[in-house]
């Protein structure tokens, strides 16, 4: 794994198949998971790209980041694992309604929206009781919702296959779960950034931004007219990493009082200056580019500077980011070349799960 880029995190649990054991284990699962986040930097790991890994009897834990609730979590992982435990031997120990929480399949019915992108390694000559059939049982309901997933079956794979079948078979599904979690983490943007931070210390600048977002938008009705009286509306954000890292972009649906549209924000990073520069495009003028800003990130506020003009007079702009959980964006105009500045535009984005 760590040839391809990933950072392994193994730990010991509570989890004692078939033991009265799937609470406990479920509350190691999510200290461990917390505690991976918490020390993301000091691990040099990416805290909101995140995949689960469940093997055998620990199947029952993919469910905790099948309901929305660990949205960091990319994608995941279920290596000859109980996909429902619902007739394993856990129903001598376990309540029903324990059995049905912990059940991957019972997911299945409900928001299939929440549930990560799933890669499934199946042992064809697996001896454990139910085992194969809670995996087949899954794989016929997620057929028959038509739900994206990925199944690699190992026809003469015994239990733990990856590490007591030395053949060409488990290397192949080895290699394909390596790519998966590639394709689903984005790690080769992420080795692209990596290799390069060591030169340019703000690449990832505005990493804390990737994802989606539902947007409050604050604006004066009229700009640089001594005027005070504010508009709010709402809108959303997709924010994408492109260039291998380099730069990023945002697709903008913005829904003004007069009429909804779209625009779009690109961002690219200068390794030789160690700045940003960025652009806004708006469908309105979709011929027209704004001048850019340019500009950096100290301590976490990114100050981005621009000449332009407004009503045919020469103006200063500025952009202000507030890199954090609950990002902030400001934009301000200034008429006597940055003496004073008039703020016009206001942004505060909400991650959207």
């Amino acid at each position: 794994m760590a040839a391809s880029g990933f950072v392994g995190v193994t730990f010991t649990h509570s989890l004692e198949y078939p033991a009265k054991s799937l609470e406990k284990g479920a509350h190691d699962v999510r200290a461990a998971v917390d505690y991976v986040r918490a020390n993301a930097d000091k691990y040099d790991v990416d805290k909101d790209r995140i995949c689960l890994i469940a093997y055998s009897a620990g199947g029952p834990m993919l469910s905790l980041a099948m309901n929305g609730e660990m949205p960091f979590v990319r994608c995941l992982i279920g290596f000859y694992a109980f996909m429902d435990i619902q007739q394993s031997d856990y129903q001598k120990t376990e309540r029903p309604e324990t059995l049905k929480t912990f059940s991957p399949i019972t997911y299945l019915q409900k928001d299939t929206s929440k549930i990560p992108p799933l890669f499934i390694g199946r042992a064809g000559r697996d001896k454990v009781p139910t085992m194969d059939d809670s995996i087949d049982r899954f794989v016929t309901e997620v057929l028959a919702r038509n739900i994206a997933f990925t199944l690699a079956n190992h026809p003469r794979g015994v239990h733990s296959f990856d590490n007591q079948n030395d053949g060409e078979r488990s290397r192949e599904i080895i290699r394909g779960a390596l790519a998966f979690m590639q394709l689903h983490l984005n790690a080769a943007d992420r080795q692209v950034s990596k290799s390069l931070t060591s030169t340019m210390t703000g690449l990832n600048d505005f990493d804390f931004f990737i994802g989606n977002w539902r947007v409050l938008h604050r604006r004066l009705k009229e700009r640089l007219a001594h005027n005070d009286e504010w508009e709010e509306f709402k809108g959303t954000s997709t924010v994408q990493k492109i260039l291998g890292g380099l730069g990023n972009m945002n697709d903008n649906v913005i829904e003004l009082p007069s009429g909804t549209y779209p625009a779009a924000t690109i961002r690219t990073y200068d390794p030789a200056k160690q700045t940003w520069t960025i652009w806004w495009i708006d469908s309105r003028n979709p011929g027209h580019l704004d001048p850019p800003v340019v500009g950096r990130f100290e301590k976490g506020v990114g100050t981005f500077y621009a000449d332009d003009q407004f009503k045919g007079k020469p103006i200063r702009v500025r952009y202000l980011w507030n890199a954090s959980t609950t990002p902030h964006w400001e934009q301000a105009f200034s008429e006597d070349g940055g003496k004073t500045w008039e703020t016009n535009w206001m942004m505060d984005f909400t991650r959207m799960p």
